[in-house]
């Protein structure tokens, strides 16, 4: 498992709050983005590959 820093949560976007809203819910993180707002360019290429970025296990 990997060692992840505290996060206060005054420190996050509120498009990072929303995400954690969201991936609570459904427990899919590109679904999450989507559920989010997230926009990127349109592909399916490119919510999976910002999703890829993200540290959540």
């Amino acid at each position: 498992m990997e060692d992840h820093e505290d996060v206060n949560l005054t420190e996050l976007t509120a498009y990072q709050l929303r995400f954690i809203d969201e991936y609570m819910k459904c427990g899919n993180k590109r679904q999450a983005m989507l559920n989010a707002g997230y926009k990127g360019k349109g592909k399916r290429s490119t919510v999976t590959s910002s999703v890829a970025k993200l540290n959540v296990p």
